[in-house]
């Protein structure tokens, strides 16, 4: 070891991080020289699962110069496993405003190397501001993004400029995502989309069937036609429904409304293998039988490194 030069060891010290950051730590610790070769890869994949975890990484973070904080994959979620089970435990009732901004200011933190990150927020008071802040934050080398929580919409133009891959699950009928060019203006690079846990959501495929013709929809709240498109560079979109809705009584239109959904995707199914020519390509999974878990996400993400 003692005849090869730092360089080598640092390119071995790179095949260390093919998992979420363990077997790099690991190396560090061996001795005085590992843990300066390994500084600069100590943060490239970094999973932080739970509010401990992720306040115990913004702690190192926080003290790391910036030349050494080099974040390429990051996972964070909220709420921990329970124990070996894909299911979370149940988050905390509502995050605390400093729990809040140290989420915010760990994601500021390594927003300007990500290429590969997945949020999931559970916590239903807060999900939806935190990833309103994540699409305001500015990802300049971002290429894969996964979402899952009640989420708004990215409308900030130029915020995420290489993206290619974006997975938004949690928000049942995201009806209003194709509408005034947002999505377009806030991920112009943007090939592959992927929409899960749908529920309840006709009026969305009604949008897509729109975007997909490059038609006009009647806008309910301005009372004109506005125009529906989906990014110039899209060319895949996957569809999945979320489970079958818990239906409380006979008044309960929950049933009709998924009854609705379903046909609609259908529709869309057969439209799309039928050849007839649309700006991207449409596919429609099977409906999920349990929302998605973080072992879900955490095998995607893990996928999206290579």
């Amino acid at each position: 070891m003692d005849t090869l030069p730092a360089e080598l060891h640092a390119y071995i010290c790179q095949f260390a991080c093919e998992d979420d950051g363990a077997t790099i730590r690991v190396l560090s610790s061996v001795s005085k020289y590992l843990n300066q070769v390994t500084k600069p890869y100590l943060f490239r994949n970094v999973s932080a699962i739970g509010i401990p975890q992720i306040v115990a990484l913004l702690e190192r973070l926080d003290s790391t110069p910036s030349t050494m904080r080099h974040v390429e994959h990051l996972f964070l979620s909220d709420a921990p496993f329970k124990g070996s089970s894909s299911t979370p435990n149940l988050p905390p009732t509502r995050l605390t405003d400093h729990e809040i901004r140290g989420l915010n200011r760990l994601i500021a933190l390594s927003a300007p190397s990500l290429k590969n990150f997945s949020f999931i927020a559970t916590s239903p008071f807060s999900s939806t501001s935190l990833i309103a802040r994540i699409f305001r934050t500015s990802f300049p080398f971002l290429v894969k993004l996964t979402i899952s929580g009640f989420y708004p919409f990215p409308s900030t133009p130029g915020h995420f400029p290489l993206l290619k891959d974006l997975h938004l699950d949690g928000n049942r009928n995201p009806h209003g995502l194709f509408q005034m060019s947002m999505l377009e203006d806030a991920c112009p690079s943007l090939q592959n989309l992927k929409i899960t846990g749908l529920g309840a959501a006709g009026s969305f495929v009604v949008e897509l069937e729109e975007a997909l013709s490059g038609g006009k929809l009647w806008d309910e709240n301005t009372d004109y036609m506005v125009p529906i498109h989906l990014p110039s560079q899209l060319r895949q979109i996957t569809l999945q429904a979320g489970p079958v809705p818990v239906v409380s009584g006979s008044r309960d239109n929950a049933a009709t409304k998924d009854h609705f959904l379903m046909k609609r995707l259908q529709s869309l199914k057969t439209i799309s293998s039928s050849g007839r020519e649309y700006s991207a390509c449409v596919s429609v999974l099977e409906r999920s039988v349990m929302p998605s878990s973080l072992d879900e996400f955490r095998l995607e993400w893990k996928a999206r490194w290579f």
